[in-house]
This record gives structure tokens, C-alpha cells and sequence, in this order.
């Protein structure tokens, strides 16, 4: 299964990384080699994909070729392509695309190269243990996502870049960030505006109170969510039609384990907001985050689509993964740590088989 031909190269390239880590003081140039031997297979499966793969692909080809006989002018009149109207800046980019290339491919391509482009960078320069987040990358479905709902996932690579500009304090790059987010995929803006609340607030207060809230209101889970979205608009009533019930099966064993990394990562974090570093307040947000995202997707099961605001934070549970193992690597017996790491690697291994285990043949198309 091609899926799974990644797993080697994230194998042997981690274990390179670790050799050459315990020899080496310096290897940031090692660390951007070896991880992109990991991500270039990654772009040549999503980008040169066949219309078979994934359920919105098609959809996808359609629309560049409507978008392509269009003028610039004409994609600034509301629906000149006749359909239900997408994000200005999808259109304009899959514009400028067809001026190169005359074939849809190049558009899945191009957003495989965005999407990819931004979490390699980012876990490269964020990541205490990178190859571990690749795996969590890899395995927990942010990667698989990127074949169906490709817009939206490239939003979802720039909100977590917008992050990752905000944790450098270059605002003006985290502005055009979200900018971008939002000319791809509207919803965005919630995300972001999420992001931003959390990473300016105090931290301990508003972290314990919202994992509080979460474990209180879990038993009652569904009477409160049936309430909140009983005064949702009726325009969005496509996304909130609820299901017939809940079906969350393994994925709450992942969720649990996510949750104990945030207890664990969170109890290291100084009471005091002057004394906090960078790297406190990255694993601060990174929490908030992991607690977000399994809210999302726990209302997902209740409330359809919930679950894809859950993407927008995704991108903290590859941060608790590797902070935990960086932490456990510094203070615990060599043992420990390596029990760690070869479950984590097993759990996402396990779970990119889960993902993919049921899906069609893979096909490739060439744009050129």
C-alpha cells in the first residue's frame, strides 16, 4: 500500500537523526535534509493523485477548469463561473496556476506543496523530537485529511504558520497568514480568532479552567451541544444536522492519552505570566490547542462537520507528543524514554493503517 511506504523512510530517517543528535552539537542542516526525504514522497502522493483519490478531488478538477476560462475580471463578479461561489483567493490562485499549466493537477499540486511547505518548516523549528511529530502528522489523520478537504487543509497550514509567526513576533507575517487563511476556507477566521484569544491570555487560569470545564461537562455533553447549536443561524443548518448517535471507538484511547500529555506538560508550566518563556507559552498553547481539538471532534460525532473546526487545532498534539518525549528524554532512564518513543511510533503507524486500510487503489496523474 503506498500510504504505508512513507513508514520506512520516517523509520530510518529518525533513527539517523538520533544517531547524528548524540554525536553532533549542531545538525539543523541533517534535521532539514533527512525530514524532507520524509516529506517528498508525501508531496508526490498528494500532489500527483488521480481524481479517484479522495472525495472531493473531482470536485476540485472540475472547478480549476471553470476557473480557467474565466477572466480576472469575471472572477470578481459574484457566481461568473455559475456555481456556488468559493473564496476569492482559491480562485485567483487556481487563476494564476492555469496560466502555467492548462491541466487541474497543477492546482493539487501547488496545495500540497502550501500545505506540506508550512508543517515542514514548522516542526523543523518548533519540535524538541521532529521525526516524532512527523509521525503524529503522518498518523493522525491531518495528512490523509489533505487528499479530500484540500482547501481547507491549506488554511489549516496557514493558521498554524500564523501561530508559528505569532511564537517569533513577526505580526505582520502571522496578518498575512490569516489573511490568506481566510481567502481559502472562511471558517478560518473562527480558528484564528480562537488562536489569537488563547495565545495572548494568562495561562494558568484559563487552561485548568477549560480542561475543568471539559471533564465536568462531559457527561452532559450532548444536552449542552444540542442547546449551543439550537441558536445557530438557519443558513448553517447543513453543518449542524445531528447524527444518529455517537461512534467514537478507538480514537477515544487517543484522545485520552492526549489528554494525560496535557496534565503532564501543563504541570511543569510557572504559576507566574512574567516568568514564562517562549518555550513555556508554545506548550501552553500547544495544550489549549489538543483540548480544543478533541472538543471539536468529540462534537463532531453529535453535530455534523463539528468535527472540521477540530483541524484548525490539530496541529498542537504533534507539539505534546515530542515535548513529552524531549522531557521524559532529560529526566528519565533511557529505558523510559525509548518505551515512550517506540509506542508513539507504533500508535501512529497503527493509526495510518486504520486511515487507509479501506480505501481505493491509488492512482497517479501527471499535469504535464
Amino acid at each position: 500500500m503506498i500510504y504505508l511506504s512513507v513508514v520506512p523512510a520516517l523509520l530510518i530517517s529518525a533513527l539517523c537523526y538520533e544517531k547524528s543528535r548524540a554525536r553532533y552539537h549542531n545538525t539543523t542542516l541533517l534535521l532539514y535534509l533527512l525530514s524532507a526525504f520524509v516529506f517528498l514522497p508525501l508531496l508526490l502522493i498528494s500532489g500527483l493523485r488521480g481524481a479517484e483519490v479522495g472525495l472531493d478531488t473531482q470536485r476540485y478538477l472540475e472547478l480549476f477548469r471553470h476557473i480557467r476560462e474565466q477572466s480576472f475580471s469575471e472572477l470578481l463578479v459574484l457566481n461568473s463561473h455559475g456555481t456556488a461561489r468559493k473564496e476569492i483567493g482559491y480562485e485567483f490562485f487556481c487563476k494564476f496556476l492555469s496560466l502555467l499549466n492548462k491541466s487541474g493537477q497543477i492546482s493539487l499540486f501547488a496545495m500540497a506543496l502550501l500545505f506540506l511547505l508550512c508543517f515542514w518548516h514548522m516542526i523543523n523549528s518548533l519540535s524538541e523530537s521532529p521525526f516524532l511529530s512527523i509521525a503524529v502528522f503522518y498518523g493522525s489523520g491531518l495528512y490523509i485529511s489533505s487528499l479530500n478537504i484540500a482547501r481547507q487543509m491549506v488554511a489549516v497550514s496557514f493558521i498554524a504558520y500564523m501561530y508559528f509567526m505569532l511564537l517569533k513576533k513577526k505580526h505582520l507575517a502571522a496578518i498575512l497568514c490569516c489573511l490568506s487563511a481566510f481567502l481559502f476556507h472562511r471558517s478560518s477566521m473562527i480558528a484564528a480568532a480562537i488562536s489569537l484569544l488563547f495565545f495572548f491570555l494568562p495561562v494558568r487560569r484559563w487552561i485548568f479552567g477549560l480542561v475543568s470545564a471539559m471533564a465536568l461537562g462531559f457527561p452532559f455533553a450532548f444536552l449542552i451541544l444540542q442547546k449551543f447549536y439550537s441558536i445557530i443561524p438557519k443558513r448553517y443548518a447543513q453543518y449542524l444536522l445531528y447524527t444518529e448517535g455517537l461512534h467514537f471507538g478507538l480514537v477515544t484511547v487517543l484522545w485520552g492519552l492526549e489528554f494525560l500529555l496535557v496534565l503532564y506538560l501543563l504541570s511543569f508550566i510557572p504559576d507566574k505570566q512574567d516568568s514564562l518563556t517562549r518555550y513555556d507559552r508554545h506548550i501552553f498553547c500547544c495544550a489549549v490547542f489538543t483540548v480544543l481539538y478533541i472538543s471539536a471532534t468529540f462534537s463532531g460525532g453529535i453535530v455534523r462537520y463539528a468535527d472540521r473546526m477540530g483541524f484548525y487545532f490539530q496541529f498542537g498534539t504533534m507539539f505534546i507528543f515530542s515535548a513529552a518525549a524531549e522531557r521524559l528524554r532529560r529526566t528519565q532512564p533511557r529505558f523510559i524514554y525509548f518505551l515512550y518513543v517506540c509506542i508513539v511510533y507504533a500508535l501512529f503507524i497503527f493509526w495510518i493503517y486504520r486511515h487507509v486500510s479501506q480505501d481505493i487503489s491509488y492512482h497517479y496523474q501527471f499535469f504535464f
